[in-house]
C-alpha cells in the first residue's frame, strides 16, 4: 500500500510557512515570525502524523489481512480527520494572529521552536 494519506505535496505545506518565517525574520517582525514558525511546525507535524499513520496501518494490514477497500476507507477517514484538524487549527491561528494574540497549536511537535529556542522567549 502506498502512502495514500499524504496530501498535495509534503514539502509545499511546510515550505511556504518557512519562507514566510525567513521573510518576517529579515524584516524584524518578531510576532509574525513566531506565528509563521508555529504554522510551519504544525504543518510538519501533520505530515509526520500522516506518514506514521499510513505506516502503522500498513503494518497492521500486513499482519491482519483485510480487504483492500476497508484499508482505503480507513486511510481516507484518517486523512480527512488529520487534514480537517490542520485546516481548523490554521484558521484559529490566523484569527488569533489578526487579533494580535499568540497562539500555540495543540498536537504540534514544535520541533523548529525547540531548535531555535523561540517558544520560551516569546510566550
Amino acid at each position: 500500500m502506498a502512502l495514500a494519506g499524504v496530501f498535495v505535496h509534503p514539502a509545499a505545506s511546510t515550505v511556504l510557512p518557512l519562507i514566510l518565517y525567513f521573510i518576517f525574520a529579515w524584516r524584524k517582525m518578531e510576532f509574525s515570525r513566531l506565528t509563521a514558525l508555529r504554522a510551519a511546525d504544525l504543518a510538519f507535524s501533520v505530515q509526520v502524523f500522516l506518514v506514521l499513520g499510513s505506516l502503522l496501518l500498513t503494518l497492521y494490514a500486513a499482519y491482519n489481512p483485510m480487504p483492500q477497500n476497508e484499508i482505503q476507507l480507513i486511510v481516507r477517514y484518517f486523512t480527512l480527520i488529520t487534514v480537517g484538524y490542520l485546516v481548523i487549527s490554521l484558521a484559529i491561528g490566523i484569527l488569533q494572529a489578526f487579533r494580535g494574540k499568540a497562539f500555540s497549536y495543540p498536537l504540534s511537535l514544535k520541533i523548529a521552536e525547540r531548535l531555535l529556542n523561540l517558544g520560551s522567549k516569546n510566550q
